[in-house]
């Protein structure tokens, strides 16, 4: 180390060490300023990630219903069985109305029967 120390004079060594410092302070500096430069790409992507957690997790939600709506329209019948339901009820209200409209006409024929009696007692 002497025999460094002995090849510069001593303004050359002040400079010397004035340039070692500042290299070796330049490099802290350097270091220190990609450090936080890290420090916060590391915090933005934390960020970004519990964002991402989030979505992932209404997304997966609205999956679940999606599924369920799926899941219960499959369940509804199909226009075949609509079909057949509804000729089924048609079937049945014509059974009614046939019954209904032959009560009516008993109803009338007997209404007409009591009126005929009736005229035929007043005279």
């Amino acid at each position: 180390m002497a025999s460094a120390l002995a090849v510069f004079s001593a303004p050359d060594l002040g400079t010397a060490i004035v340039v070692a410092v500042a290299i070796v302070v330049g490099f802290f500096v350097l270091i220190r300023g990609r450090a936080d430069v890290w420090k916060s790409n590391y915090e933005a992507e934390r960020g970004r990630g519990d964002r991402l957690e989030k979505e992932v997790s209404a997304n997966a939600q609205r999956l679940l219903e999606a599924q369920q709506r799926v899941t219960a329209l499959e369940a509804l019948p199909s226009l075949a069985q609509l079909s057949e339901m509804v000729a089924k009820h048609n079937a049945t209200e014509q059974v009614i109305l046939e019954r209904v409209t032959d009560s009516l006409d008993r109803i009338s024929r007997q209404l007409d029967t009591v009126a005929t009696k009736l005229n035929g007692s007043r005279r």
